[in-house]
Protein backbone atom coordinates (compact mmCIF):
# COMPACT_ATOMS: atom_id res chain seq x y z
CA UNK A 1 0.00 0.00 0.00
CA UNK A 2 0.93 3.74 -1.00
CA UNK A 3 0.01 6.47 0.38
CA UNK A 4 -1.28 7.82 -2.94
CA UNK A 5 -3.98 5.40 -2.82
CA UNK A 6 -5.45 6.53 0.63
CA UNK A 7 -8.06 8.94 1.33
CA UNK A 8 -8.48 11.36 4.01
CA UNK A 9 -11.26 9.17 5.68
CA UNK A 10 -8.78 6.63 6.28
CA UNK A 11 -6.28 8.84 7.91
CA UNK A 12 -8.71 9.88 10.23
CA UNK A 13 -9.58 6.30 11.37
CA UNK A 14 -5.84 5.38 11.75
CA UNK A 15 -5.10 8.56 13.91
CA UNK A 16 -8.31 8.13 15.90
CA UNK A 17 -7.92 3.90 16.36
CA UNK A 18 -4.16 5.02 17.59
CA UNK A 19 -5.20 7.67 20.38
CA UNK A 20 -2.81 10.39 19.02
CA UNK A 21 -2.54 13.43 20.58
CA UNK A 22 0.45 15.09 19.38
CA UNK A 23 -0.61 17.68 16.96
CA UNK A 24 2.61 17.45 15.14
CA UNK A 25 2.63 14.05 15.18
CA UNK A 26 -0.87 14.10 13.52
CA UNK A 27 -0.02 16.69 10.78
CA UNK A 28 2.48 14.42 9.55
CA UNK A 29 0.48 11.11 9.80
CA UNK A 30 -2.35 12.78 8.05
CA UNK A 31 0.03 14.44 5.15
CA UNK A 32 1.30 11.50 4.36
CA UNK A 33 -1.82 9.98 3.85
CA UNK A 34 -3.05 12.49 1.49
CA UNK A 35 0.04 12.03 -0.73
CA UNK A 36 3.63 11.49 -0.49
CA UNK A 37 4.31 14.95 -1.76
CA UNK A 38 2.21 16.52 1.26
CA UNK A 39 4.03 14.56 3.55
CA UNK A 40 7.52 15.47 2.35
CA UNK A 41 6.43 19.33 2.39
CA UNK A 42 5.25 19.33 5.67
CA UNK A 43 9.00 17.77 6.33
CA UNK A 44 10.83 20.13 4.84
CA UNK A 45 8.79 22.96 6.71
CA UNK A 46 9.05 21.25 10.17
CA UNK A 47 12.10 19.02 10.22
CA UNK A 48 12.32 18.08 13.94
CA UNK A 49 8.71 16.43 13.45
CA UNK A 50 10.39 13.30 12.39
CA UNK A 51 11.22 13.14 16.10
CA UNK A 52 8.49 13.89 17.51
CA UNK A 53 6.61 11.32 19.60
CA UNK A 54 2.88 10.61 21.03
CA UNK A 55 2.00 9.97 24.52
CA UNK A 56 2.53 6.16 23.63
CA UNK A 57 6.21 6.83 22.68
CA UNK A 58 5.61 6.60 19.14
CA UNK A 59 6.89 8.09 16.15
CA UNK A 60 5.34 8.61 12.58
CA UNK A 61 7.41 6.10 11.65
CA UNK A 62 6.24 3.65 14.33
CA UNK A 63 2.98 4.44 13.15
CA UNK A 64 3.41 4.32 9.17
CA UNK A 65 5.26 0.84 9.45
CA UNK A 66 1.84 -0.51 11.26
CA UNK A 67 -0.38 1.09 8.35
CA UNK A 68 2.59 -0.98 5.56
CA UNK A 69 3.48 2.78 4.43
CA UNK A 70 6.57 1.66 3.01
CA UNK A 71 7.30 4.82 0.26
CA UNK A 72 6.52 7.04 3.69
CA UNK A 73 8.75 5.20 5.82
CA UNK A 74 11.67 5.41 3.59
CA UNK A 75 11.13 8.91 3.25
CA UNK A 76 11.04 9.78 7.10
CA UNK A 77 14.35 7.70 7.20
CA UNK A 78 15.78 9.77 4.33
CA UNK A 79 15.02 12.61 6.59
CA UNK A 80 16.45 11.13 9.92
CA UNK A 81 14.13 9.46 11.62
CA UNK A 82 15.28 6.91 14.32
CA UNK A 83 14.40 3.13 12.80
CA UNK A 84 15.71 1.57 16.45
CA UNK A 85 12.66 3.47 18.21
CA UNK A 86 10.33 1.27 21.29
CA UNK A 87 6.72 2.57 22.28
CA UNK A 88 5.09 2.33 25.65
CA UNK A 89 4.05 -1.62 25.45
CA UNK A 90 7.27 -2.44 24.13
CA UNK A 91 7.00 -3.08 20.63
CA UNK A 92 9.58 -1.44 17.89
CA UNK A 93 8.76 -0.60 14.04
CA UNK A 94 10.57 -3.93 12.61
CA UNK A 95 8.73 -5.95 15.73
CA UNK A 96 5.32 -4.87 13.93
CA UNK A 97 6.35 -5.19 10.84
CA UNK A 98 7.46 -8.56 11.25
CA UNK A 99 4.15 -9.78 13.51
CA UNK A 100 1.85 -8.16 10.44
CA UNK A 101 3.34 -9.74 7.96
CA UNK A 102 4.94 -6.91 5.96
CA UNK A 103 7.40 -8.57 3.76
CA UNK A 104 8.92 -5.65 2.01
CA UNK A 105 8.32 -2.95 5.26
CA UNK A 106 10.78 -5.85 6.91
CA UNK A 107 12.77 -5.50 4.30
CA UNK A 108 13.37 -1.72 3.86
CA UNK A 109 13.67 -1.44 7.61
CA UNK A 110 16.85 -4.34 7.66
CA UNK A 111 18.75 -2.71 4.84
CA UNK A 112 18.25 0.61 7.08
CA UNK A 113 19.83 -1.12 10.07
CA UNK A 114 17.48 -1.72 12.07
CA UNK A 115 17.88 -3.95 15.47
CA UNK A 116 16.68 -6.73 16.25
CA UNK A 117 16.95 -5.95 20.13
CA UNK A 118 16.21 -3.10 22.05
CA UNK A 119 16.37 -2.03 25.44
CA UNK A 120 12.30 -1.70 26.70
CA UNK A 121 11.36 -4.44 23.71
CA UNK A 122 8.65 -6.53 25.11
CA UNK A 123 9.18 -9.73 22.56
CA UNK A 124 12.17 -10.79 20.38
CA UNK A 125 11.92 -10.06 16.93
CA UNK A 126 11.93 -13.46 15.78
CA UNK A 127 8.93 -14.18 17.73
CA UNK A 128 7.01 -11.56 16.40
CA UNK A 129 7.82 -12.50 13.05
CA UNK A 130 6.87 -16.31 13.47
CA UNK A 131 3.49 -14.79 15.00
CA UNK A 132 3.28 -12.94 11.63
CA UNK A 133 3.56 -16.36 10.13
CA UNK A 134 5.19 -15.42 7.16
CA UNK A 135 8.07 -17.91 6.40
CA UNK A 136 10.24 -15.39 4.15
CA UNK A 137 10.07 -12.70 7.15
CA UNK A 138 11.54 -15.81 9.64
CA UNK A 139 14.03 -16.31 6.90
CA UNK A 140 15.29 -12.84 7.35
CA UNK A 141 15.12 -12.37 10.46
CA UNK A 142 17.14 -15.48 11.32
CA UNK A 143 19.08 -14.32 8.68
CA UNK A 144 19.58 -10.92 10.79
CA UNK A 145 21.15 -12.92 13.42
CA UNK A 146 18.44 -14.03 15.34
CA UNK A 147 19.09 -17.01 17.83
CA UNK A 148 16.82 -19.31 17.03
CA UNK A 149 16.55 -20.88 20.60
CA UNK A 150 16.06 -17.13 22.37
CA UNK A 151 13.59 -17.65 24.90
CA UNK A 152 10.79 -14.89 25.90
CA UNK A 153 8.13 -14.66 28.79
CA UNK A 154 6.91 -17.75 29.98
CA UNK A 155 10.67 -19.44 28.46
CA UNK A 156 8.72 -19.49 25.01
CA UNK A 157 10.41 -20.26 22.06
CA UNK A 158 10.02 -19.28 18.51
CA UNK A 159 9.29 -23.37 17.57
CA UNK A 160 6.66 -23.13 20.60
CA UNK A 161 4.85 -20.28 18.81
CA UNK A 162 5.43 -21.82 15.46
CA UNK A 163 3.57 -25.13 16.31
CA UNK A 164 0.79 -23.50 18.15
CA UNK A 165 -1.13 -22.90 14.92
CA UNK A 166 0.41 -25.54 13.09
CA UNK A 167 2.83 -23.48 10.57
CA UNK A 168 4.65 -26.39 9.43
CA UNK A 169 7.02 -24.70 7.34
CA UNK A 170 8.14 -22.19 9.59
CA UNK A 171 8.68 -25.25 12.13
CA UNK A 172 10.79 -26.92 9.61
CA UNK A 173 13.02 -23.66 9.02
CA UNK A 174 13.16 -23.42 12.73
CA UNK A 175 14.41 -26.88 13.35
CA UNK A 176 16.96 -26.80 9.81
CA UNK A 177 18.35 -24.06 11.98
CA UNK A 178 18.89 -26.18 14.65
CA UNK A 179 15.93 -24.79 16.83
CA UNK A 180 16.11 -26.91 20.11
CA UNK A 181 12.80 -29.27 20.72
CA UNK A 182 13.62 -29.86 23.82
CA UNK A 183 13.73 -26.46 25.59
CA UNK A 184 10.74 -26.34 27.60
CA UNK A 185 8.32 -23.51 28.41
CA UNK A 186 6.24 -22.70 31.01
CA UNK A 187 4.13 -25.97 32.58
CA UNK A 188 7.03 -27.70 31.63
CA UNK A 189 5.92 -27.96 27.77
CA UNK A 190 8.03 -28.91 24.74
CA UNK A 191 7.09 -28.26 21.21
CA UNK A 192 5.49 -31.25 21.09
CA UNK A 193 3.75 -30.98 23.85
CA UNK A 194 2.48 -27.62 22.53
CA UNK A 195 1.74 -29.34 19.38
CA UNK A 196 -0.05 -32.01 21.25
CA UNK A 197 -2.51 -29.61 23.39
CA UNK A 198 -3.32 -27.53 20.27
CA UNK A 199 -4.14 -30.69 18.46
CA UNK A 200 -1.49 -29.09 15.45
CA UNK A 201 -1.35 -32.39 13.60
CA UNK A 202 1.11 -31.51 10.98
CA UNK A 203 3.75 -30.36 13.74
CA UNK A 204 2.85 -33.32 15.63
CA UNK A 205 4.13 -36.05 13.06
CA UNK A 206 7.08 -33.49 12.10
CA UNK A 207 8.41 -33.37 15.91
CA UNK A 208 7.44 -37.00 16.40
CA UNK A 209 10.40 -37.31 14.51
CA UNK A 210 12.42 -35.53 16.30
CA UNK A 211 12.51 -37.83 19.81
Amino acid sequence: MDCESVGGDEAEAVVRKAGMNDERVVQLIQAFFSSLSEGVALLVADPGVVAARTSLGETALHYLCVENQVEAVRELMRRGAAVDTVNEVGSTPLSDACSLGYLDLVQTLLEAGASLWLEGQHDPTLHQAVRGANVEIVKLILDAGASVNEQADLSETALHIAVEDDHLEIAELLLSRRADPDLKRIFDETALDVAERHASTRCMALLSTKH
